[in-house]
Order: C-alpha cells, then structure tokens, then sequence
C-alpha cells in the first residue's frame, strides 16, 4: 500500500503543477478597486484592522475583522459578499455585524496589462438597510499601479426632511 502511494506521489505533483492562482500585486489590501477574481475562481480574504485608543483607554486594542469571499463568474464579473463582526454601522439596537452582498464588473485593460481599468460595484448593506456603491479606477504603466474609487451608500431613495420650524415644501 505505502509503495503505491509513493509511486503515485509524483503522478500527482505533476497533475497539480499546471494549476495556477491570481496575483495579490494587483490589488490593494483594503480597497476593492478593479480586481474581479478569474472565471471559475473563488477569493477568500481575512483582513484585520486594528485601532489603538488613546493612554486614557489604556492603549486597549480594539479589533475589525473583515471576511471576503466572491466568485468569478467569467470575463470582469463576480459576485461577492464582505461580512465584518465589529462593526458601528447598527448602533440601535447595537448589532456588531454587518453584511454587503456586491457584484463588481471591470472594463477596460486585463490584470497587470498597461492601461486604463473601470470598475462598477452595486451593493446592499444588510446592517444599514442601504443601497451602496462604489466606481473604482486602476491605472497601470510599467511596475506601478494607482488605484482609487468613489463611493456613494443610501438610502438614496428616502427623501430628505425639512429641518424643524422650515417651511414646508411646495414643489
């Protein structure tokens, strides 16, 4: 039985060696920006934030986890989901964690290829009951990509009151 296996060890190795993974160096850490995980290739990601309190907290150590997972669901599309367990978003009642379901579709140059890269990101916040989303850029020339977004979050939708005493609206 163990010479078998032995025999089969390198069988294996070579079977497994064309598979090949997603670079990180295309993405930063903490802002999504144009990165869509392959056709057929899931992303799992576990990125900490730590926040240090002043001396008058006793330098306490507050903790913000964040679990990414999504899928690639071909050329420039994915579907995802950030779940974070210490978050303020709920603070009445106070409910510490949070859920975004997002789709991410990039256009313009591949990974890594020089060039201009867009990304369009439509969310839902379980936590804040809101619509988010978020227009991210990439832009790479030689060994250096700069990447940025700008993001909106709702309710959107909800129109806007009055201050009190104003007067009320006619249009």
């Amino acid at each position: 039985m163990r010479d078998s296996f032995v025999r089969l060890l390198p069988m294996i190795a070579i079977l497994a060696a064309p598979v090949r993974g997603q670079s990180l160096m295309y993405r930063p850490a903490n802002l999504g920006g144009t990165w869509v995980p392959e056709g057929g290739v899931v992303q799992f990601n576990f990125i900490h934030r730590f926040y240090v309190a002043p001396a008058i907290g006793a330098h306490k150590v507050t903790n913000f986890p964040t679990f990414t997972v999504a899928a690639g669901l071909g050329t420039g599309l994915a579907l995802g989901l950030h779940y974070g367990s210490n978050s303020f978003v709920s603070t009445s009642p106070y409910r510490p964690n949070e859920a975004e379901v997002y789709a991410r579709y990039r256009w313009g140059k591949p990974e890594g290829a020089e060039g201009l890269a867009l990304a369009l990101t439509p969310a839902y916040n379980s936590a804040a009951q809101s619509a988010d989303g978020e227009l991210g850029v990439d832009y790479t020339r030689g060994p250096l990509t700069l990447s940025g977004a700008a993001r909106g979050s709702g309710p959107w939708w909800v129109p806007r009151r009055a201050p009190r005493g104003a007067p009320p609206r006619t249009s």
